[in-house]
């Protein structure tokens, strides 16, 4: 019961995501009645209002292990589920895959034991998450758009054509796509797509608009979903032009400050990438770090004593 009511009072409006409350009501409402239909996503949902709960509390580790144990057996839940998705199951799937994409992103950074490898390799397994679940879930993509979700699933892109130019916004971003074309045939294609998908989005997350701050989210989460599998592959073997991409993935990560899910990932994923590269490359990740310190001393001012007065 604990874990429910804090789901529905606070780790769905954590999530929303958008200034209108639409999707809000669809996770605290459409998602709990899906959920008493099919376990696994009951179990998911609860698994991540558990990992909700011990980012407000970190001394209380029952709650880490809590939600753990959910999402172990929520993913045992669905195996049989995948194997023949109907219709009708689909929404359920696609619920439970974008909460266990979420826990996973949370977990890396929550986790007590402090079980950690490399950065990278954290954020590739969080991107593998995220694909896998997306891949199943592609067949019965326009099921879904003409389902009650698709107010969720919608892209509004006028704040992608507000932003346009790219490179009024982000003047490193000429330096970066000439990287890329520097790369062999088989590999600039892909790159500058995902250069290219990465800026647009950057660019529209530093409108002042009121209305692209709920689309923040959505930006961080979609693009490790929409490159191009080449694209992981260079990451995984540490390709310079990979890394300088997570660099500037990492900003567009801590342009939602109030996301949990995302709590410490831009700073240990841009650690992660100045630690791999050296040398000539210090020019390209200039400004992904002043736009992280600038972060960094905006959330030191909030936090300051003198930050709620005047």
């Amino acid at each position: 019961m604990e874990l429910m009511y804090n789901f529905l009072t606070n780790t769905a409006l954590s999530l929303g995501g958008s200034p209108a409350q639409t999707t809000t009501d669809m996770m605290a409402h459409r998602f709990v009645e899906i959920g008493f239909k099919q376990p696994f996503v009951l179990h998911a949902l609860l698994a991540l209002s558990a990992l909700h709960l011990f980012s407000k509390d970190r001394s209380n580790t029952q709650y880490f292990f809590r939600g753990v144990a959910l999402r172990d057996l929520a993913l045992q839940q669905v195996q049989p589920q995948l194997l023949t998705i109907q219709e009708d199951d689909a929404a359920a799937v696609f619920i439970f895959a974008a909460f266990t994409g979420l826990f996973t992103l949370a977990e890396v950074i929550l986790d007590p034991r402090g079980i950690r490898t490399d950065p990278i390799e954290d954020i590739l397994k969080c991107f593998r998450v995220m694909r896998g679940t997306a891949t199943v879930i592609t067949p019965h993509w326009n099921c879904l758009r003409s389902s009650w979700l698709q107010p969720m699933l919608e892209h509004d892109d006028t704040a992608l054509r507000q932003a346009e130019p790219v490179q009024g916004r982000i003047p490193s971003y000429p330096a970066v796509q000439k990287l890329m074309h520097c790369l062999d045939e088989s590999d600039k294609a892909q790159m500058l797509d995902a250069a290219d998908r990465l800026f647009a989005y950057l660019a529209a997350s530093t409108l002042p608009n009121e209305e692209v701050r709920g689309q923040h989210f959505r930006y961080a989460h979609n693009w490790p979903i929409e490159i191009q599998a080449p694209v992981l592959e260079m990451l995984s073997r540490r390709a310079p032009s990979a890394l300088i991409l997570l660099a500037y993935y990492a900003v567009l990560m801590s342009q939602t400050p109030d996301a949990w899910v995302l709590k410490g990932w831009p700073e240990m994923l841009m650690s992660g990438v100045e630690q791999h590269l050296h040398g000539g490359y210090a020019e390209l990740l200039r400004w992904p770090r002043a736009m992280l310190d600038m972060c960094h001393e905006r959330d030191r001012q909030d936090k300051s004593p003198g930050s709620a007065e005047g």
